[in-house]
């Protein structure tokens, strides 16, 4: 039994809004934090134990993954973009419909975004989270 994916959703939501949490590579809390940080950070913040230590690693083993498709996407789903390699370069986490939470290296921070197969082409159901 895992978290209930609205909550999981809802505590990336809060993240958000909170405002001035910075990126930084291999962070993990509210110093400063890069994606698989914040997917830990936030499961943890729900009572999961998982800590992933790269969007690579949240691809090969942190549930299902299936090409990105819109319709299918909810909140507390973990959308990546995965590069021609099958490296995954960044997750994030869908906060809202159509919406999704990550923080952004080239914006140095945790920032909000349209969830969209220019940024993103893979969706993943989280073993942690109860969809």
């Amino acid at each position: 039994m895992g978290v209930p994916a609205t909550t999981f959703a809802q505590t990336a939501a809060d993240l958000l809004r909170q405002g001035n949490i910075p990126y930084k590579l291999g962070g993990k809390d509210l110093k400063g934090m890069d994606s698989a940080g914040f997917i830990s950070y936030c499961l943890g913040a729900c009572g999961e134990k998982a800590r992933y230590r790269s969007s690579s690693e949240i691809y090969q083993g942190a549930g299902p993954v299936h090409d990105l498709d819109m319709k299918r996407i909810v909140p507390g789903m973990i959308v990546l973009s995965v590069d021609s390699s099958g490296k995954a370069v960044y997750s994030a986490i869908c906060y809202a419909p159509g919406q999704a939470a990550y923080p952004s290296e080239k914006l140095k921070a945790l920032t909000g975004f349209e969830i969209n197969a220019k940024r993103f082409n893979k969706m993943l159901f989280c073993k942690h989270v109860d969809y």
